[in-house]
């Protein structure tokens, strides 16, 4: 029985890796824009039924969350905004990204993680810039590319010098000997996933792409990125205690937490908004990796983020106003006297990720993080996470006033489908603030 159930998982996940591929393929021949889409849709749905979710563990499960947060983006796109009825790109791309992040999890050597995170990465600097003779896209693509690319460079860099202090490429808890030299490239090393992350100071890129991108591209950066991400940081941290490390982790996540909120203050635009709020909750993501027993509240606090995250871009895409400010916060007045529905579901996604109740999900997530910063001795850190998570509330507000409490008759033209799948994510991130206990034993179990 052992013997089989190996078996059967090494088919699932050549399954999952192969279907990508033919995938793309079939695009690449016959592909046109609703075809690509319909395609692609398929190929993320039987992707996640090849998940064995009888026998899940934390990599699995994260791929299935990665997996879900892609069909999100693929489902929100509107063809006339960014793909040609001629071409696939668009969803080949989405299909290379998403295929890249799930290697990284079933990654085992740094060689393959490496692959792995380029080929996503690759993917992302094309799709940050879909849609043709827009100079903007364009510009937030190239910035994307020059930036990514340097951290690829540091993130490489850091891999050989892993390499030459180990003679190994393996993951392994006693693969590193102590001293200067293995600081110094886990310090590289980790370089590269800060970028993904976002975090300050490695941070400039983020606003501007976010905002410049298509934005179902900017809300798959936004989760399917800081999964796969953060997966690696849990990784080093579960094999590598490095002191060195986690002070640098401290500090680059206070100055997320500190920069990140009192940016997002001055925000007009709703996606840049997001976008400093992505940085903020990648701050109190780092931070909670230096807490007790972090791996729980971590993975918690992900999962609300991202539910969050991608039902909020999801509304602001498909409600937005019209002209060169369709996303700024104004163009969403009086939203609710048109659209009651997608108003509430924005809402009810700022208050949680506010931390504000009744939304339990984003007030949990933020308790628990702080509460094993607490148990570690970390207070500091902890009432650091407290003020910021107070400054957050301001802006999270404001656009829940301009939903609700503004004079105004929003021009947005309705979404079923967006709307659905943002309510369907919604739904999830407030179960978890119903059910929180049974949500943590079953992350310890995995």
């Amino acid at each position: 029985m052992p013997q089989l159930n190996n078996m059967l998982g090494n088919v699932l996940g050549m399954g999952q890796i192969v279907l990508p591929f033919f995938s793309v393929l079939l695009l690449l021949l016959v592909g046109k824009g609703g075809f690509a889409k319909f395609v692609t849709v398929i190929t993320l749905l039987v992707s996640i039924s090849y998940l064995d979710f009888f026998n899940l563990t934390l990599e699995s499960a994260l791929q299935g969350l990665v997996l879900v947060l892609a069909l999100n983006s693929v489902l929100m796109t509107k063809a006339s905004d960014y793909v040609s009825d001629h071409k696939a790109d668009y969803y080949i791309l989405i299909l290379l990204a998403t295929l890249g992040a799930e290697l990284m999890f079933s990654a085992a050597d740094f060689v393959t993680l490496f692959v792995a995170l380029e080929l996503m990465s690759f993917s992302l600097y094309g799709l940050a810039g879909a849609k043709q003779h827009d100079k903007k896209l364009a510009e937030s693509s190239i910035k994307y590319f020059l930036l990514g690319s340097f951290s690829s460079a540091i993130l490489l860099y850091g891999i050989a010098w892993l390499y030459g202090t180990t003679h190994s490429l393996q993951f392994s808890a006693t693969a590193l000997p102590g001293g200067v030299m293995t600081t110094f490239a886990l310090l590289l090393f980790v370089s590269g996933f800060l970028f993904k992350l976002a975090l300050v100071p490695f941070h400039a890129w983020a606003t501007d792409v976010y905002e410049g991108a298509p934005t179902p591209i900017s809300s798959y950066m936004a989760t399917v990125v800081k999964v796969a991400a953060l997966l690696v940081i849990l990784k080093i941290f579960s094999y590598y205690d490095n002191t060195v490390l986690s002070a640098c982790f401290a500090v680059l996540g206070c100055a997320s937490l500190v920069l990140a909120n009192l940016a997002a203050l001055r925000q007009r635009n709703i996606k840049r908004l997001l976008a400093y709020s992505a940085i903020s909750h990648a701050g109190f993501l780092v931070l909670g990796c230096l807490g007790s027993d972090f791996k729980v509240p971590v993975i918690y606090y992900l999962l609300v983020y991202v539910l969050n995250t991608a039902s909020a871009f999801s509304i602001a895409y498909n409600y937005r106003g019209e002209g060169e400010n369709a996303y700024d916060i104004e163009s969403y007045y009086g939203l609710v006297k048109k659209h009651p529905i997608a108003a509430t579901v924005l809402a009810a996604n700022m208050l949680s990720l506010a931390g504000i109740p009744p939304f339990l999900g984003g007030v949990f997530a933020k308790f628990y993080l702080l509460n094993s910063l607490v148990k570690a001795n970390q207070i500091v850190l902890a009432v650091i996470g407290i003020a910021a998570a107070l400054v957050a509330c301001i802006y999270y507000l404001r656009v829940v006033s301009a939903l609700f409490l503004k004079e105004g008759e929003s021009e947005a033209k309705p979404s079923i489908t967006a709307l659905i799948t943002a309510t369907l994510l919604t739904v999830l991130g407030i179960a978890l603030g119903i059910v929180p206990d049974t949500v943590f034993n079953f992350i310890a179990t995995l």
